[in-house]
């Protein structure tokens, strides 16, 4: 069996970390090394040696075989929504909020 190739790794790991919608803290586990050397890594700040990089490769594989079997439903892309704030009754009844003093209306 050849060493992982360390630039391909950790290229396919950041695409997988930013496509997913776990935590560093559940990646860490999984894999089994530190949070923080997740951060690490990501950053460029430390590449992993040996051992970690075979954890991390064999991570990934099993990751890749994981996704092909189809065990859930899993997004493809993050989606966008858009968060609401409904009308107040004050809002709807024609009361300002920002008039100078409290319960103002509108045009008196």
């Amino acid at each position: 069996m050849t060493e992982p190739d360390l630039k391909t790794t950790l290229r396919e790991f950041q695409e997988y970390f930013d496509l997913s919608y776990e935590s560093p803290r559940e990646f860490a586990a999984r894999i089994g090394v530190a949070k923080e050397t997740i951060w690490y890594w990501l950053s460029g700040r430390r590449q992993p040696k040996a051992k970690s990089l075979g954890k991390l490769r064999r991570f990934l594989d099993n990751e890749a075989k994981r996704l092909a079997q189809g065990d859930g439903i899993r997004p493809v892309e993050p989606a966008p929504y858009k968060i609401t704030k409904p009308f107040s009754k004050c809002a709807m009844l024609g009361f300002a909020r920002s008039a100078g003093r409290r319960g103002a209306r509108f045009g008196s």
